[in-house]
């Protein structure tokens, strides 16, 4: 469906869309790595999340949606640090601007590209499946600067003697978008 008649419901199609496409999210399901409540616990981060985006006038701030990601994906017993819940709060964030506005094309888009790849293997929590990810680049952004933004953001720190510092795993409260 892409004709929307509002903007809450082309919100709520763009992110089923965007959390069928989320890599991270949907191995975490799939392997169950927080056990058999797994695809509750996404559905319970898409449900949390579009109450966020579509109550109210103002919006979420953008650390808001990233800790609810971080904290959905400690519940699934999963570490995440390839950027990717800064990457869906801000696309978030940027869909839900652009609907209010009664632009409905990026949400088009986005449903488009999940009904395009809906025969793709992989099985999603919604029932759909993707080849387009998310923690990949964003639209607009060559492949190769994302890449090297990549290798920089992983690469080790390693001293003048060749030792390489162990960086230590963050959880959602030591993330430094978490607000205290």
């Amino acid at each position: 469906m892409s004709d929307f008649r509002t903007p809450r419901e082309a919100l709520k199609a763009s992110l089923e869309s965007i959390f069928k496409k989320w890599t991270a999210l949907q191995l975490a399901v799939e392997q169950q790595f927080g056990g058999d409540s797994s695809e509750d616990i996404a559905r319970e981060m898409f449900e949390v999340s579009l109450g966020l985006l579509t109550s109210g006038t103002a919006p979420p701030s953008q650390a808001t949606l990233e800790n609810l990601f971080y904290d959905g994906f400690e519940y699934l017993n999963t570490d995440i640090e390839d950027g990717s819940p800064e990457e869906v709060a801000g696309l978030l964030l940027r869909v839900r601007e652009l609907c209010l506005a009664h632009d409905f094309s990026l949400a088009r888009s986005l449903v488009q590209s999940s009904q395009t790849n809906a025969n793709a293997a992989s099985r999603s929590v919604y029932g759909g499946a993707s080849e387009e990810t998310y923690g990949e680049p964003e639209h607009g952004q060559p492949q190769a600067l994302a890449e090297e933004d990549r290798q920089e953001r992983n690469a080790p720190d390693v001293d003048e003697d060749g030792w390489q510092t162990v960086k230590p795993r963050r959880k959602a409260a030591d993330h430094p978008h978490s607000s205290s």
